[in-house]
């Protein structure tokens, strides 16, 4: 079948708009006429309830779903079922929830007579909980069986879990796809951080299934791992991600409660998988309660029985809810218990091979996605590098317009920036930009576009009227908004360069992994159609470019700020009198920035020589980081001899110093990422020859 999106927005105060539909049509946000605490205790009830009547269920799900789906919400949710052009189609129903409150109620148990029943087995719907990102993950090409790692954690200070009973729930449940090499089972109950971190790190696996406890760390949803003395170590969502973000191949992550896990456990995993997916991982599926033991068999095969077939993870999922809520014995909520947090945008998580053509072609789609991430990084760098050359006259205005003897030079020091506005910003935002937003254009209803473009060109302007109004206070706040907006955006830039390259990373370990498992397969045969000594060094070479310009990277985040406090530092040195304020300004700069640089300078590997600092007194290390050093050191010399004529000429050259290299890490970053697109595009020519 073939899905399109229909995504809700749910906001505070219980509020619920269309944002997204197969029409690109939307709607404004209308209030949802529920009781959310008298709901998620109904829920709470009914789970808790020995007999549950399936018809209570039924009552609840219609509750729910009217509230959702009224108004101009549920005229466009109908228009998009008519619009569908055949039986073999469905909508992906994709609930998008910034409202905790909201976040607590089932919605996976909305019911519709008219639409089938319960939304979430429905063959028309899929259902899960969607966070939109700005770069969606790609499926993972994989060769099975997919390796999946059982982590239960039973912490000696939480009700004991029975580890056999529970890997026996498992293997009963998947023996048929391990015995067909569909899935791999790894059992692990040694659940501390430091071994789990290490274990993702060393081996590959597909899917983490974690059974256990959770709670809650500061309001925020939290796992119970294991500390050295066997206690339960409680981890917050954000670190739980930093853990399993070690793993270059893990897609899917399973929070399951099992039987004896207290009512805290429960409802701390549903905290748990929303925050999850907001720190990347691609989808989360949440127990909001624990299941019988027949229908946590039942689960476990469906749901990976249908991942090893193909199927995306939210139609695997709404395939896995029909055979529970058709089987649901003494459980007929079963089927709504798993909670599906979303971050791939068409729920595909893994591109299943099995052949070496599909393999080839597999692997020709990731570097050309490969190809598309480099492409993005260097959009990324562009914008970087435009607001760079903006800050600097407008960080001149900021400081000018703050002595009213400066007034006079404002508007010469700003003509640079009128300039690069309209040379670079202007037709860089207003082309077609791929990567990093809306394009910027002028409408009937003002401007349109990102904030970096419309934002700046708004600030300028008011800049430009403060300053035809001879008002220093409006200039210089004017100018320290515009300030302010230009280097979030060089953050936002330097961020998104560090993720790309990171998933760029991915994409390559991805590729390697597939060309690794061809080559064996031709060596096998004894037969080869590529060829292997190029692609392996077209493969050394991304390699060493990615490891090059993450080094890069680093310094590239340092010198943002390194830059920008020397020009300003000299700026403020220059109108001082004496060494002492100075000597104040100079000790805050060297003890954060001028450490932090050095430090960053004696990690390096890949770019150069490490900077070491001998016992003898003496240094080692690149020419450029010892000039600075040195600089840095005369400059504490001069002002320690409190002569302030050679303490302004050692900041002069220092200032000097940091802006031509900041220069020359831009260049190196812009020359690496050319060689890792041309190394890229070199290796899918080779594969796809």
């Amino acid at each position: 079948m073939t899905f399109q999106n229909f995504d809700i927005l749910l906001i505070d105060p219980a509020a619920a708009r269309v944002i997204t539909s197969p029409s690109d049509e939307t709607t404004a946000p209308r209030a949802l006429k529920l009781d959310v605490d008298e709901l998620a205790a109904r829920y709470r009830q009914l789970l808790a309830h020995p007999k549950l009547e399936k018809a209570n269920l039924i009552e609840l799900g219609k509750e729910l779903f009217d509230a959702l789906v009224s108004g101009s919400i549920a005229r466009l949710f109908y228009k998009s079922i008519g619009a569908l052009e055949d039986e073999d189609a469905g909508l992906r129903l994709r609930l998008c929830i910034e409202s905790p409150a909201l976040m607590r109620l089932p919605w996976e148990l909305m019911y519709s007579q008219d639409d089938g029943g319960f939304l979430s087995t429905s063959k028309r719907f899929s259902l899960s909980r969607y966070l939109p990102v700005p770069h969606p993950v790609e499926p993972t090409q994989v060769g099975l069986p997919l390796r999946i790692l059982v982590v239960i954690s039973s912490p000696s200070n939480l009700p004991r879990l029975d580890f056999r009973h529970e890997c026996r729930i498992l293997e009963d449940a998947l023996a048929k796809l391990v015995s067909t090499r569909g899935v791999d089972l790894i059992f692990e109950q040694d659940a501390r951080r430091e071994y789990l971190l290490t274990r993702l790190q060393q081996e590959k696996f597909h899917v983490l299934h974690f059974i256990g406890h959770g709670g809650w760390v500061a309001d925020r949803g939290a796992v119970a791992l294991i500390k050295e003395d066997g206690q339960a170590d409680l981890v917050d969502a954000e670190t739980f991600a930093g853990i399993l973000s070690a793993s270059m191949t893990l897609r899917l992550v399973i929070l399951n409660a099992c039987q004896t896990a207290h009512e805290e456990a429960k409802s701390g995993f549903a905290g748990v998988g929303s925050q999850l997916i907001a720190q990347g991982i691609p989808a989360v599926i949440a127990m909001r309660d624990a299941i019988q033991d027949k229908a946590a068999i039942a689960f476990a095969k469906h749901l990976y029985g249908n991942l090893a077939g193909g199927a995306s993870i939210d139609i695997a999922l709404t395939h896995t809810r029909q055979q529970l809520h058709l089987n649901q014995g003494d459980h007929p909520a079963a089927f709504g218990i798993p909670a599906l947090y979303l971050h791939a945008p068409d729920g595909n998580l893994f591109c299943v091979v099995s052949s070496r053509k599909k393999r080839l072609v597999g692997v020709a789609q990731q570097i050309a996605r490969l190809n598309e991430t480099c492409d993005a990084l260097t959009e990324w760098k562009e914008l970087h590098d435009i607001l760079q050359r903006l800050s600097k006259p407008i960080e001149s205005v900021y400081r000018i317009a703050a002595n009213p003897e400066g007034a006079a030079l404002i508007s010469w020091v700003l003509a640079p920036f009128h300039q690069d506005l309209d040379s670079h910003l202007i037709p860089f935002a207003s082309k077609r930009i791929r990567f990093i937003g809306r394009r910027y254009q002028i409408t009937n209803e003002g401007l349109s576009g990102e904030e970096w473009a419309v934002r700046t060109i708004q600030l300028s302007a008011d800049v430009d009227e403060a300053i035809s109004a001879v008002d220093a206070a409006g200039i210089r706040g004017k100018a320290g908004e515009l300030r302010t907006l230009i280097f979030k955006y060089m953050s936002v830039c330097n961020r998104q360069m560090v993720d790309l390259l990171a998933q760029s990373t991915r994409l390559y370990v991805e590729a390697k992994d597939i060309l690794d498992t061809v080559k064996q397969e031709e060596t096998r045969l004894k037969y080869t159609t590529l060829n292997w000594t190029a692609i392996e060094s077209d493969l050394l070479d991304l390699e060493a470019c990615s490891n090059r310009i993450a080094e890069w990277l680093c310094f590239h985040d340092l010198f943002d700020g390194l830059h920008i406090e020397c020009a300003r530092f000299y700026s403020q040195a220059l109108l001082e009198k004496s060494v002492d304020p100075i000597a104040k300004s100079w000790v805050e700069l060297r003890d954060t920035l001028i450490v932090s640089f050095l430090k960053q300078a004696k990690a390096i590997s890949l770019i150069g020589e490490a900077y070491i600092e001998h016992s003898d007194g003496g240094v080692s290390g690149e020419a450029w980081i010892i000039d600075i050093k040195r600089k840095s050191d005369q400059l504490t010399a001069n002002i320690g001899e409190r002569n302030i004529v050679l303490t302004q000429e050692s900041i002069a050259n220092l200032n000097k110093l940091v802006a031509q290299q900041y220069s020359q890490i831009d260049m190196s970053i812009k020359d690496e990422i050319k060689g890792f697109t041309k190394c890229s595009v070199a290796l899918h020519a080779r594969v796809t020859a």
